[in-house]
C-alpha cells in the first residue's frame, strides 16, 4: 500500500501544488541577476497584492486601483516557506523564508531584519550547491547594503498593512530554489534530528514525521 501511495504522489504533475494559488497579501519585489551573477539594482520591480490576490496600486486620493500583473510568484513562494514556524531558519522568527534566493518578512519586522541577515545567509548557503556560493555571496552583500533602503523608498511599501508580507525574489532558475528548499526539508521536516537515518547510497533521509508526533525529552516513550 505504501508503495502504491508513493507511486501515485510521484505521478502528480508538479504544477498541481501551485495551481490557482494567489500571492500572499503584501509587497512582492523582483530583481534580475546579470551574467556576472550580480544583482541588478536598477531592475527593481514591485507589486502590491490584497487579500483577494489582486494586484493593486493606490491613487492620489488613497483609493485602491486594481491593475494587471502577469508575474508568477506561486512556485517561488511554495518552494521557499518554512514547514512550521518552529522550523524557521531564522531562530528569531523575523525572517520566514528558507532560501538565499528569496526573503520573506512581515512589514512590521523590517527594522529588525537587518540584524538577522548574517546568520540567515550563513545558514541558507548550506542549502545550495558549491557552484552557487559566489552568487549567494553577491545576493547577501546586496541585501545587507542596498535592499532595505530600496524597499523603504518604495511608495507601495506604505500601501500594505503592517501584518502583510514583504517578499523579495532574486532572478535565479527555479531549479536553484527547489534544490535549496529540498535541502532545507531534509534537515527540518522531521520532528527531531536524533531519530534521523541517512541512506548514503541515494542520500535519502528517514526520520520521525512531525505530523501528530512529538518528542518530549521528559518521556521515555
Amino acid at each position: 500500500m505504501i508503495r502504491e501511495l508513493s507511486n501515485f504522489v510521484e505521478s502528480i504533475d508538479p504544477d498541481y501544488f501551485t495551481a490557482d494559488i494567489n500571492p500572499a497579501p503584501g509587497l512582492h519585489i523582483e530583481f534580475e541577476i546579470n551574467e556576472n551573477n550580480e544583482v541588478v539594482k536598477e531592475s527593481y520591480k514591485s507589486f502590491a497584492f490584497n487579500k483577494k490576490g489582486e494586484c493593486f496600486e493606490v491613487d492620489e486620493k488613497g483609493k485602491e486601483i486594481i491593475v494587471e500583473c502577469n508575474e508568477d510568484f506561486a512556485k517561488r513562494e511554495y518552494f521557499s516557506g518554512f514547514v512550521t514556524i518552529n522550523k524557521a531558519v531564522d531562530f528569531s522568527r523575523k525572517l520566514h523564508s528558507t532560501s538565499p534566493y528569496i526573503l520573506w518578512f512581515k512589514k512590521d519586522a523590517m527594522n529588525l531584519v537587518e540584524g538577522r541577515l548574517d546568520d540567515y545567509f550563513k545558514k541558507t548557503t548550506e542549502y545550495v550547491d558549491d557552484a552557487e556560493i559566489q552568487l549567494v555571496e553577491n545576493i547577501a552583500s546586496f541585501t545587507k547594503t542596498e535592499l532595505l533602503t530600496l524597499i523603504g523608498n518604495d511608495n507601495k511599501f506604505n500601501s500594505i498593512k503592517g501584518s502583510d508580507y514583504v517578499k523579495i525574489y532574486f532572478g535565479v532558475p527555479l531549479k536553484f530554489i527547489k534544490t535549496s528548499y529540498n535541502n532545507y526539508l531534509k534537515e527540518r521536516i522531521y520532528v527531531k534530528d536524533d531519530y534521523n537515518i541517512r541512506i548514503d547510497e541515494n542520500e535519502q533521509v528517514f526520520g520521525l514525521s512531525g505530523f501528530l508526533n512529538g518528542a518530549n525529552a521528559k518521556k521515555d516513550l
